[in-house]
């Protein structure tokens, strides 16, 4: 079974509680949905305290024109489309599946670089973590939440 496929069997709305790069806590809402007829993913992610806005995202989980998978995303707090490619796919000695996608040179310190784990743990709760690292920064962990199905409707 494929990425896609695995991700797109964990459809839906998923809320939790984080950690932000301030070291205070976060609500944290993902509603992962597949593309229809496409090969691909959808991801809305929203992180928020209180009535404050922390980071909203739009992101696309797909393959590039050479079939290497990638998130393309865009969000409040990046001044555009950034990609990150998978780099690692694994299971860890927990079972979890553990992506790893990343955009820059992590090890080096120019420009902007960004990791991004996505772990699908036994359950069905998801974590999605962000290491980042502005110019002359070195890439550390700046927020992570973990996500559980949520069974209450959307609002809109």
């Amino acid at each position: 079974m494929g990425l896609i496929q695995i991700l797109g069997d964990r459809q839906g709305r998923y809320i939790g509680q984080g950690v932000a790069h301030d070291g205070d806590g976060f609500q944290g809402e993902l509603k992962l949905e597949p593309l229809a007829h496409c090969n691909g993913l959808r991801l809305e992610y929203t992180a928020s305290r209180e009535a404050a806005l922390l980071h909203h995202e739009h992101t696309y989980l797909a393959p590039d024109p050479s079939g290497l998978i990638h998130l393309w995303v865009i969000s409040n707090n990046t001044p555009g489309l950034v990609a990150h490619a998978l780099v690692s796919e694994e299971y860890n000695s927990m079972g979890e599946h553990v992506l790893t996608f990343e955009h820059g040179d992590l090890l080096g310190s120019e420009g902007f670089r960004e990791r991004i784990l996505i772990t699908l743990h036994q359950g069905g709760a998801l974590s999605y973590t962000y290491f980042w690292g502005l110019p002359g920064e070195p890439v550390a962990e700046r927020s992570h939440v973990k996500l559980y199905p949520s069974r209450v409707a959307e609002s809109h």
